[in-house]
């Protein structure tokens, strides 16, 4: 009968979550990139500052960059791919993205595009973006912005400050890192944990009302196992 009920008890300890019998130590944490000369284009180049139009709007801890101080050709249409990479040691849980570009820009993060603009007056807003966690992952992480500046629309007055080209950003991110990542016990320690006798007192209500149900029915089953012995030792 104890091996019976050693038996009974595992089966219950191999379908619990693991962090739930665990004292599961998670921390929250959050941290936010911004767009600053740490910010690379594609080839290994670094960002530098860009003029900044009096008509392009701030973003708290952000700077406009580019691939130069002033355009090189107001008149050309160009196109630069900037770069992010960062580390990430726990699991994102949720993130947004804040951005402006002077004038068109593409989005993407590992290589998943989130969100593209193509107005013209992109320079001038703010727009934010949320971004799924889904498209992180521990360890080395990438965003990208393919920016566009478009050539002067006008025949006469072009010049680096009549069509200037930048790009700002702020990707803020939520996640949690836990110390112990295991999700489920295997069956095998749980069996061990139950034939010690090693019964976590720290569950949480719901799961000790279910051990305490498991053991009434055990409770239960071994008085009518007993009642039916004494029939069979009367007859």
């Amino acid at each position: 009968m104890a091996s019976f009920a050693i038996f009974l008890v595992s089966m219950l300890f191999s379908s619990i979550p693991f962090s739930a019998l665990a004292n599961q130590n998670c921390t929250q944490t959050n941290q936010t990139l911004v767009s600053n000369p740490s910010t690379s284009i594609a080839g290994g180049e670094s960002a530098v500052l860009a003029y900044r139009s009096p008509l392009w709007p701030k973003i708290p801890g952000a700077q406009w960059i580019w691939k130069s101080y002033l355009v090189t050709d107001p008149q050309v249409q160009d196109t630069v791919v900037f770069q992010k990479d960062f580390t990430l040691e726990g699991a994102v849980t949720s993130g947004t993205l804040s951005i402006a570009g002077d004038d068109y820009y593409k989005i993407s993060v590992n290589g998943n595009q989130v969100a593209s603009e193509s107005g013209e007056d992109n320079f001038k807003t703010i727009r934010t973006f949320p971004i799924s966690s889904s498209l992180f992952h521990s360890g080395k992480n990438t965003i990208t912005f393919q920016v566009t500046n478009a050539k002067y629309f006008y025949r006469t007055g072009a010049s680096p400050y009549t069509n200037p080209a930048g790009l700002i950003y702020a990707l803020h991110l939520n996640s949690e890192i836990c110390a112990n990542p295991a999700e489920t016990k295997s069956t095998t320690t749980a069996m061990l944990v139950a034939a010690s006798g090693a019964f976590p007192f720290s569950l949480k209500n719901s799961l000790k009302y279910e051990i305490l149900a498991l053991m009434l029915l055990l409770v239960i089953f071994v008085g009518l196992k007993r009642y039916s012995e004494s029939l069979k030792e009367k007859f």
